[in-house]
């Protein structure tokens, strides 16, 4: 497993090994316990995705992924005793409480690291991503992903990646429930983006996109599809996944290795180096999931269509800094509702759009998991 310095850039050069690295996931007055130099890392919290349901099987909806908060980071001389204020950004999250026909998600917080008692004057800030937007019954407006947190006051300031957008070229009015996955923290430079959904001409029931990996995109899903399922894989710590024009009629796994399962103790875990999380469609009565990602890998993306309402689906998690998978459920009567989740972000990365329908229960609308939130991480150089 890479250590903590493995994971964090230094403007395209290699980062100094570490003798001491400190962890902030709570907003406090961080002291100075040694003089020295130290490298200072921070993320903005995740956007939430957004919730699209309907009470129809013929119409068309849409909801997006969540972009990733801002990355600052910077070297600093510090000496004991100096003091610093530290402000962690929440999860996006707008609560569990989902509108009539679905809800935009909530924003993600801002952190900072900024000088209280310290000679140098230090005020790095990292924005918070956006949540995603949701579409009911509208053919032919596309929708954009939650936008990435910008971030200013470091050394090197990287904006994060965006939910993925929908795109619509006059489809088809039936059949089409389309979610994408979440942006990830741009923690090596560049900047990577939930998959996309290209609509054309035809009723292509559910299409569900990847989340970003730290270093490649959520995976595409392109072109026509009539009666068609669809799904992605997340991006890796390497790589983008690849695009999907092919249609799914039966039960079927995505390709590649699957990511590992997310966990919430993520601290003493942050090796980027994992694949993305798997996809999976189908149809029937029981449970399709997307994987989590694995590292810095975002979740795959799920997609179903089932004729009973005992179907169940759920969007991979993100590993961390990575973006979650989306799901797309539709069910020719009220679907399992509550056995339906959407993929969360790991640390600082954009939880993704789900779309389940017909429901016309909405406090039984399933989980709504959140983006991730932000992080300080001191390395002592």
């Amino acid at each position: 497993m890479s250590t903590i310095t493995s994971l964090i850039s230094s403007g395209g050069g290699s980062a100094p090994l570490p003798y001491q690295q400190i962890v902030l996931g709570d907003s406090k007055t961080w002291t100075v316990p040694s003089t020295g130099k130290i490298k200072v890392v921070v993320t903005g919290g995740g956007g939430q995705g957004g919730r699209s349901r309907s009470d129809n099987v013929n119409t068309p909806n849409a909801a997006t992924g969540g972009g990733a908060g801002g990355y600052s980071e910077k070297i600093i001389d510090v000496t004991a005793g100096e003091t610093f204020t530290v402000t962690i950004g929440a999860a996006g999250n707008a609560g569990s409480v989902i509108g009539n026909f679905g809800s935009a998600g909530g924003n993600g917080g801002t952190s900072s690291f900024v000088t209280a008692t310290a000679s140098t004057t230090v005020n790095m800030v990292a924005n918070g991503g956006s949540g995603g937007g949701f579409l009911v019954n509208n053919r032919f407006t596309p929708l954009a992903g939650g936008a990435g947190g910008t971030a200013s006051g470091g050394d090197n300031n990287y904006t994060g990646g965006t939910g993925g957008e929908v795109t619509k070229d006059g489809y088809s009015s039936e059949y089409c429930g389309f979610a994408t996955g979440g942006g990830a923290v741009s923690i090596y430079g560049g900047v990577y983006s939930g998959g996309m959904v290209e609509s054309k001409n035809g009723g292509m029931r559910g299409r569900a996109t990847g989340g970003a990996g730290v270093g490649g995109a959520g995976g595409d899903t392109l072109g026509n599809g009539a009666g068609a399922l669809a799904a992605t894989a997340g991006g890796s710590a390497t790589k983008s996944a690849e695009a999907l024009t092919a249609n799914i009629s039966t039960d079927t796994y995505g390709g590649g290795t699957n990511g590992a399962p997310y966990t919430t103790n993520l601290l003493n875990q942050l090796d980027m180096q994992g694949p993305g999380g798997n996809w999976r469609a189908g149809t029937g009565t029981s449970l399709i999931a997307g994987s989590g990602g694995g590292g810095g890998g975002g979740g795959g993306g799920a997609s179903s269509y089932s004729s009973s309402g005992t179907m169940s689906i759920r969007g991979g998690n993100a590993g961390s800094f990575g973006g979650g998978g989306a799901c797309s459920l539709y069910a020719s009567s009220a679907p399992n509702a509550g056995l339906s989740r959407n993929g969360a972000g790991g640390m600082g990365g954009g939880g993704s759009g789900a779309f389940c329908g017909p429901d016309n229960i909405p406090s039984a609308y399933g989980n709504w998991q959140a983006g991730g939130s932000g992080i300080c991480i001191i390395l002592y150089i």
